[in-house]
């Protein structure tokens, strides 16, 4: 199991969304990696607001149509990619215990 701290620019923005069903899927998506279970990365379908999405782009230096495509249910994004996703939600990760 592990452990995921949420640094306070990932909960300033979480709170910041207007799409509420994106914020339950967010947070659906977290419990699931805490389990351990690295697998559906569809975050697009969590960030659907256009500018969600590009200002997500903005935050990892990435383009926007990169970073759709590789996190879509089609994708496969390369570790890198995550983690860059991962570090502009201000997320963190740590080995924790089950």
């Amino acid at each position: 199991m592990l452990q995921i701290l949420q640094s306070e620019r990932f909960k300033r923005w979480q709170t910041a969304l207007k799409n509420r069903q994106a914020v339950l899927r967010i947070n659906a998506r977290l419990e699931r990696l805490r389990a351990g279970n690295f697998g559906d990365t569809n975050i697009c379908a969590m960030a659907s607001a256009s500018s969600e999405l590009t200002q997500l782009a903005k935050d990892t230096g990435l383009a926007r149509e990169s970073l759709y495509k590789a996190l879509s249910a089609e994708g496969n994004p390369e570790f890198a990619t995550i983690m860059k996703v991962a570090k502009a939600l201000g997320l963190s990760f740590s080995p924790g215990r089950a």
